[in-house]
């Protein structure tokens, strides 16, 4: 199960079956992006729980607001509150599921795309189109319709790579280049940040683990670069 699948069992949890919980549950126990989305839909059930606890449905709420009619201004008083406290509470509660159907669409277009890349970085057992390197620098300056450029953490380093090319991801036009480290064969992409269907923050970075493969993300100035190991 990946990510997306994932965030559509979570939405339609109750009318899953036990097959697909469980592979939700053996999801969720590898991937961190997909365990934060899990205790946030935990902590809002429990929020509304709170909110429904505190203020139970007046029992035969018509037949109370039809004799509201007849009653004195201190018998009107008392029904006027219950309703506001009962339209606070609704109120309440929907607005806490407003907030929280903002908060996974970063969080799903993150999972989304590292998806995308890890399926891509997975080709490299196959037949990939690699173009050999002599000069980094120089091909990235060359090819790319962007100001490519190592990130600042590769640069004075000795990197084996061993190729490089041209690729489109989720509509994103991306630079993809392949080298060895600690033998491990590495992907790394570097793309325009106005092009990634994803938000990145500046200076902070993301992990997730998704396919088996660790995901690393984050962006300088307005590149966004991936490492996959």
């Amino acid at each position: 199960m990946d990510c997306g699948k994932y965030q559509n069992w979570l939405e339609n949890k109750d009318l899953s079956d036990m097959s697909e919980s469980n592979r939700a549950k053996n999801h969720e126990k590898t991937c961190e992006h997909c365990k934060d989305l899990a205790a946030k839909d935990q902590a809002l059930d429990h929020a509304i729980a709170r909110e429904l606890a505190r203020e139970p449905l007046p029992e035969n709420l018509e037949r109370i607001v039809a004799l509201n009619l007849h009653k004195t201004t201190y018998s009107e008083r008392r029904i006027s509150t219950s309703m506001i406290r009962v339209v606070s509470i609704f109120v309440g509660i929907c607005s806490l599921l407003f907030l929280f159907t903002l908060l996974p669409r970063d969080f799903s277009g993150r999972g989304e795309f590292s998806s995308s890349l890890a399926a891509d970085h997975h080709k490299l057992n196959k037949p990939h189109g690699l173009k050999e390197i002599d000069d980094v620098s120089a091909w990235l300056v060359a090819i790319a319709d962007f100001q490519a450029s190592l990130p600042a953490d590769f640069k004075g380093k000795e990197q084996q790579f061993i190729g490089g090319r041209i690729c489109v991801i989720d509509e994103c036009r991306t630079v993809h280049l392949v080298f060895r480290e600690g033998g491990v064969l590495t992907s790394l992409y570097i793309m325009d940040a106005r092009q990634v269907p994803a938000s990145f923050k500046q200076g902070k970075v993301y992990l997730v683990n998704t396919d088996g493969n660790s995901v690393k993300i984050w962006q300088e100035n307005h590149q966004v670069y991936a490492l996959i190991t």
